[in-house]
């Protein structure tokens, strides 16, 4: 296996190695760096080749290729200096090129990371491409009992996503109940919470009767991990997000004493300043008063 950074020599023609990007980024006192500053100096890196990825390929292939490898280096073995969650921003990029070519390239039969490279890739396909593409791949792996739970949990996240966006409503409820069942196994109560908060808005839309206990149920279980400071910003604005679902039904039900209550929370001023919920979306609740 080649080593990191380790590419073959460069000339004044060659398009800057990945080594290169780095070491002017590096401060002399390497032994001061801790591994947060490591990794941020490596993404830096890794979003400048990104950026000129395409281009790079057709002006020097080879010294491509080889920045490419280092890159894929950076997410392999025993150690490695990233997860593919340090560059999950790419899921939502529709010309991603080098994302993709990453993925399927980490999505090789030998590689350890091959299971957790097909699940993102399968992400990125059911947002820019066709859905019913990672249906077939993604249940493998789900139904995969060597499979870790947690990445079963996210397989089946993006099945229930991609079941959603083909409008297949009920079957993607389902999957996000099995996501949310392999969440638990993995021991993430609160990803397990999220996803059961998920399904259940999904079923509000149509059965908001059915619905509504769930969602009060969640709503407790958000509002007592947002005492806990490790988890209080991600369950809060699950208590924000239960909330405005109950708010929906109240207005859908004509329940004004209900949606008071739930508009008192909503408006909170924090919500708006950190953009989890929008003037339009408080507006059309305070048009059902």
């Amino acid at each position: 296996m080649r080593q990191v950074f380790c590419t073959s020599s460069d000339t004044d023609k060659r398009p800057a190695s990945l080594r290169d990007r780095i070491l002017p980024n590096v401060p002399e006192r390497k032994i001061s760096m801790t591994h947060y500053h490591w990794k941020g100096i490596l993404l830096h890196a890794i979003k400048e080749f990104a950026s000129e990825y395409h281009i790079l390929r057709e002006e020097d292939a080879v010294a491509a290729q080889e920045q490419f490898e280092d890159v894929a280096q950076c997410f392999l073995g025993d150690h490695p200096s990233l997860d593919l969650q340090d560059i999950h921003n790419y899921q939502y990029d529709p010309k991603a090129e080098f994302y993709c070519d990453l993925l399927e390239y980490l999505e090789r039969p030998d590689l350890d990371i091959r299971d957790q490279a097909i699940v993102a890739h399968c992400g990125w396909i059911r947002r820019h491409g066709d859905p019913r593409s990672v249906l077939t791949p993604l249940s493998i792996l789900v139904r995969n009992a060597e499979v870790p739970a947690e990445l079963r949990s996210t397989a089946a996240y993006e099945l229930a996503q991609a079941e959603r966006k083909l409008q297949h409503n009920d079957t993607a409820i389902e999957w996000l109940r099995i996501s949310a069942a392999d969440a638990d196994e993995a021991g993430n109560r609160l990803q397990s919470l999220m996803n059961q908060a998920v399904a259940a808005s999904w079923e509000a839309e149509t059965d908001p009767e059915s619905a509504e206990p769930k969602i009060r149920e969640l709503w407790e279980e958000f509002s007592v991990l947002s005492e806990d400071p490790s988890n209080h910003d991600t369950a809060q604005r699950w208590v924000m997000n239960t909330t405005y679902d109950l708010a929906k039904i109240a207005a859908k039900n004509g329940d004004k004493d209900e949606l008071y209550l739930c508009l008192d929370e909503l408006e909170k001023p924090e919500y708006r300043e950190r953009k989890w919920i929008t003037d339009d979306q408080l507006k059309a609740l305070r048009a059902a008063l």
